[in-house]
């Protein structure tokens, strides 16, 4: 999910209550909400770099404990620096420390659990196991999600100045924020509805291509109604924009085929860059593409269809080849993801 979410969320976790059991409860939620994120630093070794390590430990749940210890001795870092917090680490461990560690851990397993939400998924169980884990049920960016965690947001503050106005009591957003949750936790019971009937439509019905060995669906981000299937068969790969109001043809989707076997591709996936991509690009097409300069050369060009249509920019990993299997360039295009 997108920073914004987990900032809100870790704030109305704040706002339940669990803000009174520490004095340093909300900047420990806020903090450990976006912590998993550190992966950004990993843009400091390039695209590559990146690429491979993200969502990688920073989003495994064995590993939110660390996470969590590591949230407290930031905090405590803080705390020493300002000179706000004034009792011992030992002091405040008694008092205060513990449970900052507590909704330290709690931040980051929500972080972690929102991320597996949408398509592009977490290796949840590293360093144990590196296999990636998808609900599939938002996308990345939620729109509903985000308008109710700023009206929960927004609502003490405007209650608060109609109450000072008539003489009332401050409100202190707890009933808003529990609100919020519990909006957003009925929200995702209903997006499984939704996911399970799209699945349900793309398994109901037989493809020019072959049999479905491997079907998913994806969420959009402006209709609930709107879903974004992948259809694999033994000899293609195919992308389906459809809407539940409306009948489904299984000859309307986008499709690649896969390509006869060429060394080329052989050693465009086997290359360091290759294996990095495939192990993030879980629905990736490839195809082999003449080149005209230098004369016989191609190029072995891949996508993964959760981020746009097979052939198309969004997310490719490029590698060119001249005739005599010599690697020319390589690249990596992230382009813009399908918002459908």
């Amino acid at each position: 999910m997108d920073n914004a979410t987990h900032t809100l969320t870790g704030l109305m976790l704040a706002r339940t209550g669990l803000n009174r059991l520490a004095p340093q409860a909300t900047a420990a939620l806020l903090l450990s909400s976006n912590l998993p994120d550190a992966d950004i630093l990993y843009t400091l070794g390039g695209s590559w770099s990146y690429l491979h390590y993200h969502r990688h430990w920073t989003h495994g749940l064995p590993m939110a404990p660390v996470m969590a210890l590591l949230n407290v001795l930031v905090l405590w870092l803080f705390a020493r620096v300002i000179k706000t917090w004034k009792p011992t680490f030992a002091e405040r461990w008694k008092t205060g420390w513990g449970w900052t560690y507590l909704f330290s851990l709690l931040g980051i397993v929500i972080h972690i659990l929102y991320d597996a939400t949408n398509s592009y998924a977490v290796r949840a169980a590293l360093p144990v196991s590196a296999e990636w884990f998808s609900l599939d049920l938002f996308f990345v960016v939620d729109p509903v999600i985000l308008t109710v965690l700023l009206l929960a947001l927004a609502a003490p503050a405007i209650s608060g100045m109609v109450s000072s106005e008539i003489g009332g009591k401050k409100t202190t957003g707890r009933g808003w924020a529990v609100f919020a949750l519990l909006c957003i936790l009925a929200y995702g019971g209903w997006r499984v509805m939704l996911q399970q009937r799209a699945l349900s439509i793309l398994q109901s019905h037989i493809y020019p291509q072959g049999v479905a060995q491997r079907i998913e669906a994806w969420p959009t981000a402006f209709s609930p109604w709107i879903w974004i299937g992948y259809v694999e068969t033994a000899q293609s790969w195919g992308r389906y924009t459809f809407d539940f109001n409306a009948p489904f043809d299984p000859a309307s989707g986008n499709i690649a085929y896969r390509p006869v076997s060429h060394p080329a591709i052989t050693k465009a996936w086997e290359s360091e860059e290759g294996r990095t991509y495939r192990e993030f690009a879980r629905f990736a097409t490839w195809r082999l593409v003449p080149q005209s300069e230098p004369e016989g050369s191609v190029a072995v060009e891949a996508n993964d269809l959760r981020f746009g249509e097979p052939g198309g920019k969004a997310f490719q990993f490029r590698m060119k080849f001249d005739q005599q299997l010599n690697r020319l360039e390589e690249n990596l295009t992230y382009g813009r993801p399908d918002p459908r």
